[in-house]
């Protein structure tokens, strides 16, 4: 009964299985859409192959360098590609800076054509949003914050002010800084392209912070013991030289600020530190932007006291080393120049330059080798010649070891083994 039963299914089997064979297989649409919905996929217009594979290249470049190996970005650094690809005319602003950064990788002009292809569509976008009366929306924003910021890091001064003052002109239809619509991201974005526009245009930050905590502590972390010995020495000595209290005390906190956030990115390179937090804590482009502020004061004290130069040289000279260093942005932007092109100004027009160079060793050696380091090339034997004074002083002539280690010993004394 079982052998049977057994052959009725096997015929059974057989007969499904000739019946399947001849029949039609169904027919399936597969759809693959060309041009995606911005919104849904992707935010950008497919091209030909070759301009897509120069997208992917700058996509690729922007998620695996910028965002996980430099900090450059404001933080959390990680929620701005997912940002970016929810709004079109932002993806296409980063994209332009992300060619930018990735040309001057390549010791090649920043401004090549795929800095100015992404650039225009974000400028199409923004102006397709102004004149539909959506201007004032966070991706808005915060697309012309980044054109303002790239804009000041190329030093175009009147690009700079028009997009200024654009971005201020948004703020204000969208509530103000703190309005809902900005989340903390975005107004670190802004903020930072407001201190940005500052230095180019040489006046006062538009947008103040409100949340700051005014004890900078709070930013740099506790000075080590070192950190307080030598800022108490550079107290000392400039309040001496200047006579001014007030002044010194900001380039002590500056000093304090440059040590620590400095040894923070390096134990965010050693992988002992993590550069982002929660969005809502504070991250490490927080506590840069509490230091770059601090320099600020220094561009306004008294011009006519010949006195204060220093603190202006100090100043200029800290800018160079948050950009260059703890924001790790390429040493050859324009801004630079232009930043070293006012130290130089500064120190020709200063008359007891000597004095400088013989009383701050040191700190000077510092201020010269960043403003030589990012200078145009016809400065660079100015500062060589300052450079040289120094060195003809402390005994330093020949030894390039030696040199470099002179340049460094203002930041970090204790790591000299210098006897001089």
């Amino acid at each position: 009964m079982q052998r049977s039963s057994s052959g009725r299914g096997g015929n059974q089997r057989s007969h499904c299985r000739e019946h399947d064979a001849d029949a039609e297989p169904p027919t399936v649409n597969i759809v693959i859409p060309r041009t995606p919905s911005s919104k849904a996929i992707a935010p950008y217009t497919c091209r030909s192959d070759a301009e897509d594979a120069s997208l992917q290249l700058l996509i690729n470049h922007y998620v695996t360098f910028i965002t996980q190996k430099t900090v450059t970005s404001p933080g959390p650094r990680r929620e701005w590609f997912p940002f970016a690809v929810r709004e079109s005319a932002f993806f296409h602003a980063m994209m332009a800076g992300t060619a930018s950064h990735l040309a001057y990788m390549r010791n090649e002009s920043g401004d090549n054509a795929e800095y100015f292809y992404h650039r225009g569509a974000a400028i199409s976008l923004v102006n397709r949003g102004i004149a539909s009366g959506k201007a004032a929306t966070e991706g808005i924003i915060a697309t012309v914050a980044a054109f303002t910021q790239q804009e000041s890091l190329a030093a175009q001064v009147k690009s700079v002010r028009l997009h200024l003052n654009g971005m201020v002109q948004l703020i204000g239809l969208a509530g103000g800084l703190m309005s809902p619509i900005l989340r903390p991201k975005t107004r670190r974005r802004v903020l930072q392209s407001d201190l940005s526009a500052a230095i180019v245009l040489m006046q006062p930050p538009r947008l103040q912070p409100t949340l700051l905590d005014p004890d900078v502590s709070a930013y740099f972390g506790p000075p080590s013991y070192c950190t307080i010995r030598h800022a108490r020495t550079l107290g000392t000595c400039l309040t001496n030289f200047t006579a001014s209290q007030e002044l010194s005390e900001v380039a002590v906190n500056i000093y304090w600020g440059l040590r620590n956030i400095s040894a923070s990115l390096e134990a965010i390179q050693a992988g002992t530190e993590v550069a982002d937090a929660v969005e809502e804590c504070v991250q490490f482009s927080d506590r840069v932007e509490v230091l770059e502020r601090a320099t600020h004061t220094f561009w306004y004290c008294d011009a006519e006291d010949s006195t204060s130069s220093i603190f202006r040289l100090f100043g200029w000279a800290s800018l160079i080393h948050i950009y260059t260093v703890l924001r790790e942005l390429p040493a050859e932007l324009r801004i630079m120049k232009l930043v070293a092109t006012r130290i130089k100004a500064e120190m020709e027009k200063c008359l007891n330059l000597n004095v400088l160079l013989a009383t701050f060793k040191d700190l000077m050696l510092w201020i010269i080798f960043l403003g030589g380091r990012v200078s145009d090339v016809s400065y660079k034997p100015f500062f060589a010649r300052q450079a040289a004074k120094i060195l003809l002083i402390i005994n330093i002539t020949e030894d390039q070891a030696d040199i470099l280690q002179a340049s460094q010993r203002f930041l970090w004394p204790e790591r000299s083994v210098l006897k001089c």
